[in-house]
């Protein structure tokens, strides 16, 4: 089926037209770290991370399970900071690699805080505000600004439950 639809698609269509069919790679792993042979081998390693980088065991799961094998370069780059804390180190990996800029994106996004936790995540937002800040150079009216507007949201979004 493949090859047919291939030489109708050469014969038939302009470029521009054979470009909207063209063939992709979905079932390849964008990040060849995060392949489910990957993500298992992650998680078995995940207690000797936790030893090589001093952090829990529990955090160094985490990290597996939501990274597979990037994690062990998340734990790296981290180790590097002097992070120990999970949220603090998925907050620079963020930053640094997912275009993250704002403390909602951050909470609501990237990470499981915001619906997963009763406070929020309200509990992390100093130790991730801090990476964020030397990451991205936000100054102290930044910071306060971006606290202020997440807030906001959580406000907006619960003001259900009053």
């Amino acid at each position: 089926a493949r090859d047919i639809l291939e030489v109708v698609l050469k014969e038939e269509f302009s470029t521009e037209e054979r470009i909207q069919y063209a063939r992709n790679q979905t079932r390849d792993a964008i990040n060849p770290l995060v392949t489910p042979e990957k993500l298992s081998v992650a998680i078995g390693q995940a207690p000797i991370w936790a030893r090589d980088f001093d952090v829990s065991e529990a955090d160094a799961l985490s990290l597996a399970r939501r990274h597979g094998y990037e994690a062990l370069e998340i734990l790296q780059s981290a180790s590097a900071c002097g992070l120990k804390a999970l949220w603090a180190i998925e907050a620079l990996h963020a930053a640094r690699h997912t275009m993250c800029l704002h403390l909602r994106d951050f909470m609501l996004r990237r990470t499981p805080l915001y619906l997963t936790m009763d406070d929020h995540g309200q509990f992390a937002i100093d130790s991730v505000v801090n990476v964020l800040q030397s990451e991205l150079g936000w100054t102290d009216t930044k910071i306060k600004e971006e606290k202020e507007l997440y807030q906001s949201h959580i406000q907006t979004e619960m003001a259900w439950k009053k």
